[in-house]
């Protein structure tokens, strides 16, 4: 069943405060506006493994690619909505993957 796009942002938004302090950054307060790089410093790295982590928890693989270039260009930075409202768009269910 697909999720709704609060339901996806509140995923998003408990994977980045693990993966904050797994990378033993204080934990700040992430909301919708909140920019992957320059407000929570995370690296190119970084989103990468936080777009694993997304797939794996809504049980989908998603096409980041086409999220992070735009006209072919990399996309700098990405806000938590951005994130959520392109997991939504994109979302397919794909039984072979289990949710966390």
């Amino acid at each position: 069943m697909k999720p709704s796009v609060d339901e996806i942002r509140i995923t998003l938004i408990s994977a980045l405060k693990e993966q904050l302090a797994e990378l033993g950054m204080a934990e700040e307060r992430v909301i919708g506006t909140t920019r992957l790089s320059a407000d929570l410093g995370l690296s190119s790295m970084d989103a990468l493994q936080l777009m694993a982590v997304i797939d794996n928890r809504l049980g989908t693989k998603l096409p980041f690619e086409r999220l992070v270039i735009s006209e072919g260009q990399y996309v700098k930075d990405l806000t938590v909505d951005a994130l959520a409202e392109f997991a939504f768009r994109n979302f397919e269910s794909d039984p072979s993957l289990t949710a966390l």
